[in-house]
């Protein structure tokens, strides 16, 4: 009777502890494509203070050097962020350590076409765009 109990018992706890080994939570990949489709999804509903959650306070480009004055552009072309078309059907996510860039992203904004290249960083609270660069 003991046998009955004891083998299937090992058994299922193996089973769960090999299990939570492989299912665990999200990649590091995942994370960061969803950072990428909440961005993507915010920026369409013009929903600043989301889109601004998902950048790092270090964040800085070439078009703005700091967070503060990424707000100030996003909320001078607030009314025409519904327009905005985000294509990445072309963006490829790559992590290395606590570092991930995905593009190409392609945007679409009134006529003008122009890519994206997404750098974040893994900080304490998540994943977190700390750099975003554009091209043609």
């Amino acid at each position: 009777m003991l046998y009955r109990i004891a083998v299937p018992g090992i058994i299922a706890v193996l089973a769960l502890a090999s299990g939570c080994a492989t299912v665990g939570g999200p990649t590091a990949e995942e994370q960061v494509d969803g950072v990428i489709a909440a961005w993507q999804a915010a920026l369409k509903a013009a929903e600043l203070d989301t889109v601004l959650a998902l950048y790092s306070e270090d964040y800085s480009s070439s078009q703005t050097p700091d967070k503060a004055a990424l707000r100030r552009s996003l909320e001078n072309a607030r009314e025409f962020l519904p327009e905005l078309e985000t294509d990445l059907s072309q963006a490829q996510t790559t992590v290395n350590g606590g570092s991930a860039t995905v593009g190409p992203v392609r945007m679409n904004a009134r006529g003008r076409d122009f890519s994206m290249q997404i750098t974040l960083a893994e900080e304490q609270d998540g994943w977190k765009i700390i750099n975003t660069e554009t091209g043609n």
